[in-house]
């Protein structure tokens, strides 16, 4: 109890040794996000990307890791990168699920900005917070991207590569009439599925994710 405080100023994540994991995504992804460019990806960013995007056997995976170790990087990566070499518009193909609004948002902001740059590419949060309606044409104000669709009409008009959800909206979505053209063109096309983050309750009646 009287031992004095331990500092680490140095983190215990190893930088991946070679550049393997370049031939899993498509030249123009690494270029246009610049995976890589500053500094080597982590060993457990390459693993996962090896994994996630290995034609020949894909596997679903769990990543576990220190805050700030880049876990999101771990699959958004890979999807956007299959997203891409799809090419197939207004159906979703994933849906990113988070026990928590706070945590959508923290990371809406960072998908716009990798969909932003990638043209077709489309995401959108649904949730209780979402606008039922919004008039075409309606200028954006700041802070929303290009890529996302702002209201549940434009949702069910033309669904979003990426769809951002909770799991109680995703049960109603799958129940609820006015989102059946979800469904319908989204049928056979849906690739992933990300559980962002993982929790479990004890001593709770809540549904553990």
């Amino acid at each position: 109890l009287m031992a004095e405080p331990v500092f680490q100023s140095t983190y215990g994540w190893q930088p991946t040794e070679d550049d393997s994991w370049k031939s899993y995504f498509l030249p123009d992804v690494i270029e246009k996000i610049g995976i890589g460019k500053k500094y080597p990806p982590y060993s457990h960013q390459a693993s996962s990307w090896k994994t996630l995007l290995n034609k020949d056997e894909m596997q679903s995976i769990v990543v576990t890791s220190g805050t700030g170790s880049g876990k999101t990087e771990c699959f958004m990566y890979p999807v956007i990168n299959d997203i891409v070499e799809q090419n197939n518009p207004d159906a979703v193909q994933a849906i990113f699920l988070y026990p928590l609004n706070a945590l959508m948002a923290d990371q809406c902001d960072r998908l716009g900005e990798l969909c932003d740059k990638f043209d077709g590419v489309k995401f959108a949060v649904y949730n209780g917070n979402t606008k039922e309606r919004i008039v075409a044409g309606t200028p954006r104000k700041a802070g929303e991207h290009a890529s996302q669709l702002r209201a549940r009409n434009e949702i069910r008009q033309t669904p979003p590569q990426i769809l951002l959800s909770n799991p109680s909206m995703l049960e109603y979505m799958l129940v609820r009439g006015s989102d059946q053209t979800i469904m319908e063109k989204s049928r056979g096309k849906l690739r992933w599925i990300v559980i962002d983050e993982a929790h479990s309750y004890s001593g709770s009646s809540a549904v553990e994710l």
